[in-house]
């Protein structure tokens, strides 16, 4: 039906921004769909800039019904692992019906 790609944010310095990317692909006749408001939430620690995110459809770096890419993108203001907590809400449909969907997402940025 679908496959979420989590790729965490490359390693980065204090104060750079750290960026993640979540893709959403549609499988077996599926497809992205369009008219649902698709959300990404994310969480981050203290030391993040900001500490809270929410993406949509128009800050989506790719938005078609083959593909939903996101790259979160936040700043970390002190060195070390910093973990991170995402929800990702989306629909996929085939030409007979539509899924509401909802993931969980966690990954680690390394700042130095």
């Amino acid at each position: 039906m679908y496959e979420v790609k989590l790729d965490p944010p490359a390693a980065t310095a204090v104060g750079q921004a750290a960026v993640a990317t979540v893709r959403l692909l549609p499988k077996g006749g599926y497809k992205v769909n369009l008219e649902y408001p698709i959300k990404l939430t994310v969480t981050g620690p203290a030391a993040a800039t900001p500490a809270r995110l929410e993406l949509v459809g128009k800050d989506a770096a790719r938005f078609d019904k083959t593909e939903a890419q996101f790259k979160p993108s936040v700043k970390l203001g002190a060195a070390g692992a910093h973990a991170f907590k995402a929800t990702f809400k989306f629909s996929v449909c085939t030409d007979k019906q539509c899924e509401l969907k909802s993931e969980e997402l966690q990954w680690v940025a390394k700042v130095q």
